[in-house]
């Protein structure tokens, strides 16, 4: 098999998001065959509401050094395949300059898309620049969608021809045991993500804080994430309930894994994701999930089958799902095994072997068609 050159352009891991989490997770674990590689397009969160500061200006140096390498690999290493991670707003802003080099060039690179709403680029941006930012997009050889509803976003917003779509779900590494949860009295709930709105922390506060302080007396909760990690620690003191949460702000590696051996619910009540890593992690570790729809999350998840589905926004929905898990041992334990057998379609392994035969496909400049397996990635 033909060794292939991969040049990953993604955030560093130092940064807190899924992107990050899902490079870590296979960074290391392709075939002898795949020499990959990733280059940091930015070294920290850059939000588009954040003020100015030395943090940006470390973040421009940082994409003046990915835009070098990327140039120089692109001009002296030619069967280089470049994967380009986005996600929207500044995140296409500087992946599309990336990928204006790379159709300049002539590279061959595939792009990876990562919106969570539909905001992929800032309302500021003129449509002369919008336009060259979808130039240098649609001249990928293929677009990966997280889900069925987000390639068919993609396709809508004229980023790329149908026909170079393909839907690769976020992989998650089950372990080989969990541990038994079906006995406990006392329940660990466990949210992950970034702390604010979108995630919907601040309902899932609200929501905790109206549990009836018995039925609250038997629980505990625990906020892991980078964000408005302040006002969620404010908020917990004025509704009374900051003795029973621990805010943690961000955890990565094996803290994660720690938190999740020891949880019982995952409750991640999101009011816009592409397709949550943390989901997908508190699934593999047969966790109780309370979730919501949005993002395509109807491909894999079955209401009170290996979940319970609330509403974006829906407080009181939140903490009638938290008392039923409480309350109901055995619903408990169905729902954690049914999400964990659903998790192991989405194999690490898996992810892995069909994003190799992507890039090999490439690689053999096999461009007119999907390698064998990717574009049905989805039917399993």
């Amino acid at each position: 098999m033909k060794r292939v050159r991969v040049v990953c352009i993604a955030p560093a891991k130092t940064v807190c998001g899924g992107i990050s989490r899902l490079i870590e997770k296979i960074e290391h674990s392709f075939p002898a065959d795949i020499d990959f590689q990733v280059i940091p397009s930015c070294s920290n969160y850059i939000g588009y509401d954040q003020p100015l500061g030395w943090n940006s200006v470390r973040q421009v140096v940082c994409f003046v050094s990915c835009l070098l390498h990327v140039l120089y690999r692109a001009i002296f290493t030619r069967s280089t395949i470049f994967h380009v991670h986005f996600s929207q707003r500044g995140s296409t802003l500087r992946k599309g300059v990336i990928c204006i080099m790379l159709r300049v060039l002539g590279c061959r690179y595939i792009i990876q898309g990562h919106a969570y709403e539909d905001a992929i680029v800032h309302t500021w941006v003129p449509n002369v620049v919008r336009s060259a930012l979808f130039w240098g997009l649609r001249g990928a050889r293929q677009l990966i969608a997280l889900t069925p509803l987000w390639r068919q976003y993609y396709i809508e917003q004229g980023i790329v021809a149908s026909n170079k779509v393909v839907v690769l779900p976020n992989p998650a590494r089950s372990p080989d045991n969990v541990p038994p949860r079906k006995g406990s009295d006392n329940l660990e709930f466990l949210f992950l993500g970034r702390v604010g709105t979108r995630k919907g922390t601040f309902d899932l506060i609200s929501a905790f804080a109206a549990l009836p302080l018995p039925v609250r007396g038997q629980c505990r909760l625990t906020i892991a994430g980078d964000g408005e990690v302040d006002k969620a620690r404010s908020l917990l003191v004025d509704l009374g309930c900051a003795n029973c949460v621990s805010v943690l702000g961000w955890v990565s590696g094996d803290k994660v894994d720690k938190l999740l051996a020891e949880a019982d619910v995952l409750l991640l009540p999101s009011r816009a994701e592409g397709m949550s890593m943390a989901l997908l992690e508190g699934m593999a570790w047969g966790l109780a999930v309370v979730t919501t729809f949005v993002g395509g999350a109807r491909e894999f998840l079955v209401e009170d089958h290996n979940c319970i589905i609330v509403q974006p926004g829906d407080v009181i929905g939140i903490t009638t799902a938290m008392k039923r898990l409480i309350q109901d041992k055995n619903l408990r334990w169905s729902i954690g095994r049914e999400a964990r057998t659903t998790a192991r379609s989405f194999g690490v392994d898996q992810y892995v072997k069909r994003l190799a035969d992507l890039y090999q496909g490439l690689a053999w400049d096999g461009i007119s068609r999907s390698p064998s397996g990717v574009s049905r990635v989805w039917a399993k």
